[in-house]
C-alpha cells in the first residue's frame, strides 16, 4: 500500500512542476475539499487524506494549495495557469508538500 502512495505521489509532483493568473485566495480548497479529492483520486485511506487536508491547510500557502489541488483532481488548466503565479519555487514547495506530506501523515497514523 505504501509504495502505491508514494507511486502516485511522485507522479504528482512531477505533474506540479510549473503556474498561472488571476488566481483568487477565496477559490482556494478547503481541508475538506483537499481531503475528498484526495481520497477519490490517490485511493488512499480516508485518515490519512484528512491529515492530508489539514496539512494542506497549515503548510501551504492558497495558491500552492489551489495549485496541489488542481493537480490531484488532473485539472492541468489550473495548474498551467497558476504555476507562472507561484514561480518555481512556489511549484516546487506544492509538489514537494504531495510527496512528503503523506508520508508525514502514514506514520502519524501508523499503529503503534
Amino acid at each position: 500500500m505504501k509504495h502505491l502512495i508514494f507511486a502516485s505521489l511522485g507522479a504528482l509532483a512531477l505533474s506540479a512542476c510549473g503556474g498561472g493568473d488571476n488566481a483568487k485566495k477565496s477559490d482556494s480548497p478547503t481541508r475538506a475539499q483537499f481531503a475528498e479529492a484526495c481520497g477519490e483520486q490517490l485511493n488512499v485511506p480516508e485518515e490519512i487524506c484528512t491529515c492530508i487536508g489539514e496539512k494542506a491547510e497549515s503548510d501551504l500557502s492558497d495558491l500552492e494549495r489551489k495549485f496541489a489541488y488542481a493537480s490531484i483532481t488532473g485539472d492541468m488548466e489550473t495548474t498551467e495557469k497558476l504555476r507562472g503565479d507561484l514561480g518555481v519555487e512556489g511549484s516546487m514547495k506544492a509538489g514537494m508538500f504531495m510527496v512528503n506530506a503523506p508520508a508525514a501523515c502514514a506514520a502519524e497514523n501508523a499503529p503503534e
